[in-house]
Parts: structure tokens; C-alpha cells; sequence
């Protein structure tokens, strides 16, 4: 029996963080063996934030997906860019799209008149990546929500219209955010600034610094408890712990139950650098081999556009005939 078709894209917009870790390459980890997966390096969504150099960014990112042990043979990594069927599909959805119906999911409130317009399309061009494979399931954290129901409605309103040709996928929802460093209350991003987020590539003297500055709270005596709402700075830590040991929570706050933040935080730094030089040993090794990293996007490339033209001619001429 033929597995199942997963779809998954992270965006070339700045070195992968700690938290693209947990939310994102984690899942992929867990279930690259059970599905067919898809994993798009989205060059084109990244212009959306004003990220226009990706190329330097290519490169590191495959190194570290073959550093934790994506399997780039059974599944397809490939650039977004270079399989022309997510444009060309892009268009025929937006050609069936009313502009009542993004107006619907982007509010159009004075301060967004000075986005792009990309910013608005962005979930059009997201419909047709995932369609584009008739995926089944599309892990998604929460702040993707409003773009996934848009790739319903197409899904649906394409499947009235001129058939039954799409899948409509499930949205496996992740909501295993770590939050920045410096703003506990909004998740972490590598667009932030420096002492917001942990790079996969930080040193052990960069995590320290930034576990150093990053914002806890002023309790005298210190409390070490899983609190959200009252202490979001060291529920994020506890947190962090947690993902990457398996400790539970209430066993982290038992251990440092009547400890101080200079004595947590050094055990935060050392858990991080712990699971970070893993991951760096094979990083360097195999992103000083950039003729390797070619010939694997190469290969990604060439396996996407296959599948996706061939699929494209079906929906093409579907179109086609009934427009």
C-alpha cells in the first residue's frame, strides 16, 4: 500500500532557530518513515517577509536537515522555486478566487494598506504548494490557521467546479511554540533580534549569553514553576527543558525547587549546547561539501517537477475543458 502524502515547507529567511527545531524539524523527524513526505525549501514565501538573499541560506538549511537524519532519499527535498507548477497553479486558483473572500480572512484595516500585496496572495501560492502534490496531511502551527481554511475552500470550490481532483488535506496543528527570549509572549523568530532566538548554530558562549539576557521575571525568592500567564519567561525555559530531554515538567520544577536563575539558567545553557553540538558535528562536515548539497537539491528539484508537472497537465486540462 502506497504511504500517504505529507507536505511541509520552512522558509530560507535567516539561520533555523531552536524553535524551528521543536515546532517544525521534530515533526519532520517523527514522521518522515510513516508518510511520503514533500519538504519545501520556500524561497518564494520568504520574499513575503523582504528576504531576498535565500541562497546563502539553501545550503545551511539542507546541511542541517542530512545533520538530523531527514531521510533525502525515500522523501523529496526540493526548492519552491524551481518546480514552476506552484506559480502556474498559484494563477488558475486565483482566477477562481473572489476578492470578497481574502478580504474576509485579512481584515483591511489602515495600518495593513502599507503591506505588499504579497501578504495578501500568500496563502493563494500556499494552496497550490499543497494541493500541487494532492497531500493528506500538512502540519501547520496555530498562526497558520486562517491561510489553511483558505486551502479548504479552494480545494472544495475547484472539486465543484471541474471535479473530483483534489484531496482535501488534514491540518495536523503543532502547537509546540518556544517563545523569544526577549518578549516571552510572541513565538520565537529568526527575524528578531540577535538575543531573541537560539540558532541551531549558536556556540556554547552565544547561548550563554542570550540565556543570560533573556527576560524571567523579578520573584525574590526565585521561583522555578511552569506558569504561563504569570512567569512566561521561565515557563519558556522549562519548556525548552522539557522538548529536548523528555523530563516532564513537574520533574524539572522539582529539581530546581529553592534553586536560583543563575543556577537554571546554566542548566538551560547546557542542555541546549548538549543537543546543539550533535548536531553541529555533522553540520560542518557536510556543509564544507557544497557539491554534495547540490547534487541532493538537484535531485529533490528533478523528482518535484515530475510529479508536480505531471499532476499539473491533470488539473490543467480539467480546467481547461470547463472553462
Amino acid at each position: 500500500m502506497d504511504k500517504l502524502i505529507l507536505f511541509s515547507g520552512i522558509q530560507p529567511s535567516g539561520d533555523l532557530t531552536l524553535g524551528n527545531y521543536i515546532s517544525v524539524l521534530s515533526q519532520w523527524i517523527n514522521m518522515q518513515d510513516s508518510f511520503k513526505c514533500f519538504f519545501c525549501i520556500a524561497d518564494l514565501h520568504a520574499l513575503t517577509n523582504k528576504v531576498f538573499d535565500t541562497n546563502k541560506f539553501i545550503f545551511n538549511i539542507i546541511s542541517v536537515l542530512i545533520s538530523l537524519d531527514i531521510n533525502i532519499n525515500d522523501n523529496i527535498l526540493f526548492l519552491q522555486s524551481s518546480v514552476a507548477e506552484h506559480l502556474k497553479l498559484f494563477w488558475i486558483f486565483s482566477s477562481i478566487l473572489k476578492f470578497n473572500k481574502i478580504k474576509k480572512i485579512y481584515k483591511f484595516e489602515k495600518d495593513n494598506f502599507n503591506k505588499n500585496v504579497s501578504y495578501y496572495i500568500y496563502s493563494i501560492l500556499m494552496t497550490s504548494d499543497i494541493l500541487l502534490y494532492n497531500s493528506n496531511i500538512v502540519p501547520i502551527g496555530l498562526d497558520q490557521i486562517k491561510n489553511v481554511s483558505l486551502s479548504k475552500y479552494i480545494a472544495n470550490k475547484f472539486n465543484n467546479l471541474y471535479g473530483n481532483i483534489f484531496n482535501i488535506p488534514k491540518f495536523s496543528i503543532n502547537s509546540n511554540y518556544i517563545m523569544s527570549l526577549s518578549n516571552p509572549r510572541k513565538k520565537m523568530s529568526k527575524s528578531d533580534n540577535y538575543y531573541s532566538y537560539i540558532s541551531l548554530l549558536d556556540n556554547k558562549e552565544s547561548i550563554r549569553n542570550k540565556i543570560n539576557k533573556c527576560i524571567t521575571d523579578s520573584n525574590n525568592p526565585p521561583i522555578i514553576k511552569y506558569d504561563i500567564k504569570n512567569k512566561p519567561g521561565i515557563s519558556n525555559l522549562i519548556y525548552i527543558i522539557h522538548k529536548l530531554t523528555n523530563i516532564s515538567i513537574s520533574e524539572i520544577e522539582c529539581e530546581f525547587k529553592n534553586k536560583n536563575y543563575f543556577v537554571f539558567k546554566k542548566y538551560v545553557v547546557d542542555i541546549i549546547f548538549k543537543k546543539l553540538y550533535n548536531i553541529q558535528k555533522k553540520y560542518y562536515i557536510i556543509r564544507d561539501n557544497e557539491s554534495y548539497l547540490k547534487k541532493i537539491l538537484i535531485n529533490g528539484n528533478k523528482n518535484a517537477n515530475k510529479i508536480a508537472l505531471d499532476r499539473f497537465n491533470i488539473i490543467n486540462n480539467l480546467f481547461k475543458k470547463n472553462i
